[in-house]
């Protein structure tokens, strides 16, 4: 269909025939707005009774309404109701039809419409232009007798819609100026705007004879939009007037290049200075960059203005102050925020909210994200309850919890789960499977999935490698590297990590420097602390203590607890007492409430005898009240999850254990002497 307007468009050599035709039909331009209304009114009729005409208008508004709200048969029985017709009710069951898809019923409608004015006009080119058939919204336009600004307007948009701005430069040159500004400028704008073509937007702003507020707000919009927030705030002081859109576009582009005290003082100043409000939208985007940049302070002072502004039970606004809550720790508020959340009564229309996937995800989100894991499964288990219907990222989520506390039956019942909700199609959720059943210790199945995928990504591809290195699988994640090269796909650091820790596992020294080298050299990619960890392990684990030292004091940044964990385990393993004592007074430093290098060292002293210097050790560590994290352990019983410390007797059940375990010792000494 646009082919045919670009054929009249680009005709050979002078202008095309398309233009000469809409010159005609515009030059020097139409009749008047003032006088196209009159005309289109000359038709309409008066009514003397004036209960006829309140009920004519109240049907044209339930027309309208039902469309809206998607019950065309609604409209189709007003409208056949009506005894009485006018232009307004035959455009209101065009614009109903229109709207919910049914075009050709639109066209049947505005075809057999006793009389027309530029309304019905506009709202068929309207139609046309939503469904992208401009050739025919076009062809409408050209037959109009009378265009008003908005017939302009809807062409513009149309030829914006498209990409075809070349067409849309021409026809914006012959639009008249009296009708120009500022729709169709600002239609050519927004459109210059969608496609990131900021100068085109800047020179078409620059030359309107009338702008308004929509004119100033995009413009602004598009310079915070591309980082230039000088030019944005120069914008921002020169507009005669402001909405809430021109508040919220200069303080996201604050926020958006980190300028959060500039953005603070603008909300400030509006609500000092301007009779406009903030909305949800601009709460919510503060809230989204108090949880980016660890403003926990001021998102309290948003959530209590939110409160103030009735703001509370707007859902997004809701899952925002979720989001945030539970990224900056405080996942307690966090629930309290959701708790208070309930279902939608659809009958009573009022204003209680529902708690959607989005809500539940963040909380489920927010306890994984603070080590929460049993609470995260708790929480998706009353999701379940709830009704609510969990998405891809969801059960993510839950497997990544799952993972982390190696709780396979768990993770068993969320992979049932999958399957019946079709999810197993999702590459984000494999891979999640993946990862969950590697790290439970069941590498067969995780294997199982990643071969069922037929086209992997590099994320799924990263599961697999990192679980069979996990397990000392370290040449079948080797094997899974290559592949993955041969296949063409690019790893990224997270990979490295995974190929780093399989030569750990397996003690493939030169191969585990081949791959640290090549990621520099081959693959441009920045080694992080993390992938010298692995080296450094590497080397001090082959006895290579010297070239493990060497790396560290070499690193592009200082060596952190995890690097010198690894050189004091290295030390250990072979028995350097000079490398501990250097590894073990950086971890001192470094970790000062950490007691676990003085129990590495103190150990390291009594194996060989040196019991003075390890009751030095002791004392030091006694006297600042230091203690090593203690070892834990845990069971599922009936699917509660039963935590376990060393040295710990606050279960509730302890006796009746300790009593169970002397039991099985018993029968095992007992069979031992069999």
């Amino acid at each position: 269909m646009l082919h045919k307007i670009l054929l009249r468009l680009l005709h050979s050599n002078s202008k095309s025939r398309y233009f000469n035709h809409l010159l005609s039909s515009i030059s020097p331009y139409s009749t008047s707005p003032v006088q196209a209304f009159r005309k289109s009114q000359e038709k309409t009729p008066v009514f003397a009774n004036s209960d006829i005409q309140k009920l004519i208008v109240s049907n044209n508004s339930r027309i309208t309404e039902n469309g809206r709200k998607g019950n065309v048969e609604a409209s189709e029985s007003i409208f056949r109701s009506m005894s009485i017709k006018t232009v307004v009710s035959w455009t209101a069951l065009l614009t109903a039809y229109a709207e919910n898809g049914k075009l050709s019923e639109a066209r049947a409608v505005f075809d057999e419409m006793p009389e027309r004015n530029v309304a019905s006009w506009n709202a068929m080119m309207t139609a046309y232009v939503r469904s992208t058939r401009i050739d025919e919204a076009f062809d409408l336009f050209c037959a109009m007798a009378n265009k008003n600004s908005v017939s302009y307007t809807v062409i513009m948009t149309g030829f914006v819609n498209v990409g075809m701005f070349d067409e849309a430069e021409k026809f914006y040159r012959l639009v008249p100026l009296p009708v120009r500004d500022p729709g169709a400028s600002n239609a050519l704008i927004t459109g210059y705007l969608k496609r990131r073509r900021l100068e085109d937007a800047v020179r078409v702003f620059d030359g309107m004879l009338q702008r308004d507020v929509l004119s100033w707000s995009s413009i602004l919009d598009g310079y915070c939009q591309a980082g230039r927030i000088g030019n944005a705030e120069d914008i921002f002081e020169r507009m005669p007037e402001r909405n809430v859109v021109s508040w919220t576009s200069l303080l996201g582009g604050y926020l958006r290049i980190g300028m959060w005290n500039h953005g603070f003082q603008l909300l400030s100043r509006m609500r000092r200075e301007s009779s406009v409000r903030a909305n949800c939208i601009t709460l919510t985007m503060i809230l989204d960059a108090c949880a980016n940049m660890d403003r926990l302070l001021e998102g309290i002072q948003i959530h209590g203005l939110a409160t103030v502004m009735g703001f509370v039970c707007d859902s997004f606004l809701c899952n925002s102050l979720i989001n945030m809550y539970s990224s900056l720790g405080w996942v307690a508020e966090a629930g309290r925020v959701f708790s208070l959340m309930d279902k939608k009564d659809l009958v009573s229309w009022n204003s209680l909210i529902e708690k959607d996937d989005v809500a539940w995800t963040a909380i489920i989100s927010g306890f994984l994200g603070n080590g929460q894991y049993e609470r995260a499964l708790s929480w998706f288990t009353w999701m379940l309850r709830d009704g609510a219907k969990p998405n891809s990222f969801t059960v993510s989520s839950v497997l990544s919890a799952a993972a982390e506390m190696a709780v396979l039956n768990q993770g068993f019942q969320i992979h049932v789960l999958i399957l019946k909700m079709c999810l197993d199609s999702d590459l984000s959720v494999l891979s999640s499977l993946i990862s969950m059943y590697a790290k439970c210790g069941n590498v067969h199945e995780a294997y199982q999935i990643f071969t069922s995928i037929d086209e992997p990504n590099l994320v799924s591809i990263n599961s697999m490698i990192t679980g069979f290195a996990q397990h000392g699988f370290g040449k079948e994640a080797l094997e899974v590297f290559r592949q993955m090269e041969a296949n063409g796909y690019e790893p990224n650091g997270i990979t490295f990590l995974g190929v780093l820790s399989a030569c750990v596992h397996t003690g493939l020294v030169d191969e585990g420097l081949v791959f640290f080298k090549s990621m520099k050299c081959l693959y441009q990619i920045e080694r992080e602390h993390s992938h010298y960890v692995c080296i450094i392990d590497l080397l001090g684990r082959s006895g290579r203590l010297n070239d493990a030292l060497a790396l560290a004091n070499s690193m592009p940044f200082r060596p952190n607890s995890a690097v010198w964990g690894a050189l004091l385990s290295a030390s250990r393993i072979h028995m350097d007492f000079d490398l501990a004592k250097l590894a073990a007074q950086n971890l001192f430093q470094l970790e000062p409430e950490s007691g676990t290098a003085y129990a590495v060292l103190s150990n390291m002293y009594s194996e060989v005898g040196l019991q003075e210097e390890e009751e030095k050790l002791r004392m030091m560590k006694k006297l600042k009240g230091l203690r090593k994290k203690p070892g834990s352990s845990w069971i599922i019983v009936d699917n509660k999850v039963h935590l376990f410390l060393s040295g710990d007797q606050s279960h509730k059940e302890c006796q009746e254990i300790q009593a169970l375990l002397q039991n099985i010792f018993t029968e095992l000494e007992y069979q031992s002497r069999l």
